[in-house]
């Protein structure tokens, strides 16, 4: 069901009251939370993303630290 153009989005959910979020239509509702899930899921893939980056930078550089100090 298409919501109105000025229905709260995600990101306005910071400024609205609890009791404000409350009252919103439970279609509304679902369709925020629905959103937030794919949004987690989006973030965590982009920090995996970072972190495999971060790794691959200093893989050479940890590999060199470790041999130095004679661990494996």
């Amino acid at each position: 069901m298409p919501h109105p153009d000025n229905a709260p989005r995600l990101i306005d959910l910071e400024g609205l009251a609890l009791s404000d979020i409350a009252a919103l239509p439970p279609e509304m509702l679902l369709d925020l939370q629905t959103t937030a899930l794919a949004e987690t899921a989006r973030v965590k893939r982009l920090r995996d993303r970072l972190e495999a980056g971060i790794a691959q930078r200093y893989e050479a550089a940890v590999a060199a630290e470790r041999a130095a100090q004679g661990k494996t």
